[in-house]
């Protein structure tokens, strides 16, 4: 019996069986003379001819070449399958008679060459539901696989067609490399979401770790306060005491005065009695005037604690645990928030500011405050804080409402000051952070904005400083503190509080003592 191959080679790639009068094309390719002439004919509507196989046009209709040595194998085997073919065992799946090679002992059906192959997965390229032809192709433009017959003269005729087995590599390439990506996404997301978890669990630990700390800080407060009470308490039971003493000593001292003075009185009635007074002695006189003396004095001198001196004691004892409470402090880790006396610098204000006797708030006026002119003051309505920061952590709030529109935040002392534009305004520079607010709220910096999220009305804004740590804070000050925003930034010069105070605007600064009352 043939080889598969060989018999592969024995058919019409249009009927799909052996050849039948087979004919060549000039391109080299054989078809039974009926199948191409078919084709020929369907292609002559459209005036453009082509070979079925490799698709080469002709200018004409192409003469047909008989095959005679492919026509003679090909009537060779079919001759040697005509037993087959007079026994009626034919192919179960092949349209025309053409004889089985081979019957399957389970499912009773018999192949014939065409439809025996070698064991695969897959199952084969199928056939077109139209011409019943093989999808040979993929049509590009309409992402589906066709016959050749749907290329040359059906519905997809003249599209960008490829091999299947030439899209399908092609497909798998693409789909390999969607795979890649989306793996690479998967691990990244992977990744991130690990990163995620660790940032809870390290928040996690640090909020227990700082909450203990805490804990044991007001543990020890609470310990420093109680004895500094049993330090003051005990000097007021000891003055106590000690006075008690001598008001009792003094009791006992005057009743002893009582009992003589009674005897006294006892001793003139029963000896003077009716007795013309003149006849009473001197001696008699004088020792009562010596118990009419009053002891008045010795009453004024006690009962009275000493509360001066308790008070400096208590003073003295608040002024050293004020410094232990620090040192407490430091001993758990928890870090002295430096509360700044922040004062505007009036020579930075631009001459469109009034700045308050205190230096603490500063407003927009229409009257040009005509200050000298220095290298200092802003051409932009701005103006810098008197002091600053190069060290430490620091915390201050501004009272914005009274503004419509405000701008505040920190900047370098190194500003551009003399230039109405983007150089000089807070945020809009790398040389400062802001917060600023226009009917939305916004952090600033390098021209750069995040829209942010708050509670209205926003009336108090704290501005936390943490300068080692390249850390500038943001807080909505109510009932509760919220955070709006927090830049991350490696400090290089000290850093100035700043203000920029548009038409309408009021703002005020609290720092220092002053803190506490807003």
């Amino acid at each position: 019996m043939e080889s598969a191959e060989l018999r592969a080679e024995l058919n019409c790639s249009i009927c799909l069986s052996i050849y039948t009068d087979p004919v060549m094309l000039t391109c080299g390719h054989n078809f039974c003379q009926v199948c191409i002439g078919n084709v020929l004919d369907g292609q002559e509507e459209q005036g453009v001819y082509s070979c079925p196989e490799c698709r080469e046009e002709f200018p004409e209709r192409p003469a047909l070449h008989r095959n005679l040595k492919l026509s003679n194998i090909a009537e060779h085997v079919l001759t040697a399958h005509s037993e087959q073919r007079e026994s009626g065992i034919l192919c179960t799946y092949c349209e025309s008679a053409v004889p089985a090679d081979k019957t399957g002992l389970h499912c009773d059906a018999s192949l014939c060459h065409s439809h025996l192959t070698e064991p695969t997965t897959s199952s084969g390229m199928g056939k077109c539901s139209v011409h019943n032809e093989t999808l040979m192709y993929y049509c590009c433009d309409d992402d589906v696989c066709i016959c050749a017959s749907c290329g040359l003269f059906g519905d997809h005729r003249g599209h960008q067609l490829e091999p299947v087995n030439k899209a399908s590599g092609k497909k798998k390439q693409k789909l390999n490399t969607v795979m890649d990506q989306l793996v690479s996404k998967k691990e990244n997301t992977d990744k991130q979401i690990r990163v995620l978890l660790h940032q809870i669990r390290d928040i996690q630990e640090k909020a227990l770790s700082l909450a203990g700390r805490v804990t044991i800080l007001f543990k020890d407060i609470n310990k420093l306060l109680g004895d500094l009470e049993h330090k003051v308490n005990d000097e007021i039971f000891r003055q106590e005491e000690q006075e008690l003493h001598r008001i009792s000593d003094l009791v006992q001292q005057l009743e002893t005065k009582k009992d003589e003075i009674s005897k006294k009185i006892l001793h003139i009635e029963a000896t003077h009695d009716g007795t013309d007074p003149l006849r009473v002695p001197q001696e008699t006189l004088e020792e009562s005037e010596m118990f009419q003396r009053d002891t008045g004095d010795d009453l004024n001198t006690v009962g009275c604690l000493d509360e001066t001196s308790i008070s400096l004691m208590l003073d003295k004892g608040l002024r050293n645990f004020a410094d232990q409470v620090l040192e407490l402090r430091a001993k758990q880790q928890l870090p002295v928030l430096g509360i700044p006396d922040v004062l505007l610098d009036v020579t930075t204000a631009n001459n469109y500011i009034v700045i308050s006797d205190d230096m603490k708030s500063a407003s927009f006026t229409s009257k040009n405050q005509r200050r000298p002119d220095g290298p200092e003051r802003f051409i932009s309505c701005q103006v810098l804080s008197i002091d600053g920061f190069s060290s430490g952590q620091h915390y201050w709030k501004v009272d914005v409402s009274k503004a419509k529109v405000w701008n505040i935040g920190v900047a370098y002392a190194s500003i551009e000051r003399k230039i109405d534009g983007p150089e000089s305004y807070i945020g809009f520079n790398k040389k400062s952070w802001s917060l600023a607010f226009q009917n939305t709220l916004g952090a600033l910096h390098k021209k750069k904005g995040q829209k942010i999220i708050y509670c209205s009305p926003l009336q108090t804004v704290g501005i936390f400083l943490n300068y080692e740590a390249g850390q500038l804070s943001f807080y909505q000050e109510s009932d509760t503190k919220r955070h709006l925003h927090t830049f991350t930034a490696t400090f290089t010069e000290p850093l100035h509080a700043a203000f920029f105070i548009p038409e309408d605007s009021h703002i005020t600064v609290w720092g220092g003592k002053g803190i506490y009352s807003t």
